[in-house]
């Protein structure tokens, strides 16, 4: 005979149910209110990326106002700072950088269980970063720490442990450290040197002693510069640059101006290749009819001068060299083989001139147009004609010789009869005493 099985559960005759009863302990409703901010001190949220911030720290805070257009409705910037490390200085600040970040507001809430009530709070996002000491104040902690007692084992572990700068400071300290007690002093009030500073004092005194001094150094490098002898003991300028000096004694006897006397004693138009010979040309050999031909002279060995450069080859970078004998013949006519080998073996002895020779050369040129004019002053406008270069090289190498070069005063104007467009061009070159060199330029140490 089978038994029916009863099902679970049904032997307490009741039946009962799977569904969960509601829990007597839910959370009540909460009620969310927006605290405005009060502009001035507000709850902070800071962050510390990539460094760790020792927990015992204190931060000082720091509020200042900033203009409404840039943080809304925060009316102040708060900065939070601490020096409490040894070497390191830590700085919260809230960072405008532009970013997605920078957009989002941010609030903290404050629960009250027992009126249920959330109150959001505006809050500031600071982000904490570290920064190492400057040199300075390194600097000043080493100079505290000298004088104590322990100093001497500190600046061992920092020589050992600290960072560059300190160690550099401490290496500064001690290498400018050969000074005297500031409590010995002599009679005088100054300080008694020990004996290790006096001899490095000596030392010093015996090394410069025989150094030139600045003067001294000006003077040689003058002499070495590539222009003319100057007399700089006379007061009158036409004896500053001497013709015979100039030219040669020697040139004098082979410079033959037969030619010119003959043209100028016929009225004859004389054609030179030289601007600046042909200006002065009936001037200077009118006054050779009368009996003085050394300026005559000057002037025909000038011209030779000025043919004989413009007659040499290019030879590389800033040099040149003598063309051939024949073709130098040619370039300058009329005149005696001895006046070529004369300023062949003077300003070409190895048959190349450097830049040093092309400069002697000119500063010559420009020495013997300055003795030439009337009362030592000269229009640089010919001779950059005559040499092709440009107005401000010319210009400089007449302030190598000592000449003051200024542009054409009204009156100048009046007296060449330029127009003002044209008297722009021109520059008159003046030789005065005392006389003006251009100073040497001594470059300034680099900092190291």
């Amino acid at each position: 005979m089978s038994e029916k099985k009863r099902k679970r559960g049904t032997d307490d005759g009741g039946n009962r149910s799977n569904k969960k009863k509601p829990s007597s302990n839910a959370m009540p409703t909460l009620k969310f209110s927006i605290v405005e901010a009060t502009g001035s001190w507000d709850p902070v949220i800071a962050s510390t990326p990539g460094l760790e911030l020792p927990r015992t720290s204190s931060l000082d805070a720091y509020s200042k106002a900033v203009p409404n257009h840039e943080r809304g409705a925060l009316s102040s910037e708060i900065l939070l700072q601490s020096s409490a490390h040894p070497k390191l200085d830590y700085t919260a600040r809230e960072e405008m950088s532009g970013a997605a970040d920078s957009l989002l507001k941010h609030y903290i809430g404050v629960y009250d269980p027992s009126s249920g009530q959330v109150q959001l709070v505006p809050a500031r996002k600071l982000v904490m970063r570290s920064t190492l000491r400057s040199a300075t104040t390194l600097e000043d902690d080493v100079k505290e720490i000298m004088p104590s007692k322990s100093h001497g084992a500190r600046v061992i572990l920092g020589e050992a442990f600290g960072t560059k700068k300190s160690q550099k400071a401490i290496r500064a300290l001690t290498e400018n450290a050969i000074a005297s007690p500031a409590n010995r002093r002599n009679v005088d009030g100054q300080p008694v040197l020990n004996a290790s500073a006096t001899a490095v004092l000596d030392t010093m005194a015996e090394a410069s002693a025989s150094m030139p001094s600045k003067a001294e150094m000006q003077a040689t490098m003058d002499q070495a510069k590539p222009r003319p002898k100057a007399n700089l003991e006379t007061t009158d300028p036409r004896e500053v640059y001497l013709l015979e000096d100039l030219v040669g004694a020697s040139a004098f006897k082979h410079i033959n101006i037969a030619p010119w006397l003959e043209a100028v004693k016929d009225g004859k138009d004389v054609q030179t290749t030289s601007h600046y010979v042909s200006k002065n040309f009936f001037r200077i050999v009118k006054a050779a009819a009368m009996g003085n031909t050394e300026e005559a002279k000057a002037l025909r060995f000038l011209l030779a001068l000025i043919q004989w450069y413009k007659a040499l080859k290019s030879a590389g970078r800033d040099g040149k060299k003598l063309p051939t004998k024949e073709e130098m013949q040619k370039a300058v006519p009329d005149v005696d083989n001895a006046i070529l080998d004369q300023l062949r073996r003077r300003f070409a002895p190895n048959f190349n001139l450097n830049r040093w020779d092309l400069d002697y050369v000119l500063t010559h040129i420009c020495a013997l147009a300055l003795v030439l004019d009337t009362n030592c002053e000269t229009d640089a406008y010919y001779l950059r004609e005559d040499m092709g270069l440009e107005m401000t090289q010319v210009s400089q190498y007449f302030r190598e010789i000592g000449c003051r070069v200024q542009p054409l005063t009204e009156t100048d104007r009046k007296k060449t009869s330029l127009t003002k467009a044209a008297a722009a061009a021109h520059r008159i070159a003046k030789l005065r005493i005392p006389l003006e060199f251009p100073k040497v330029r001594v470059p300034a140490s680099r900092r190291k």
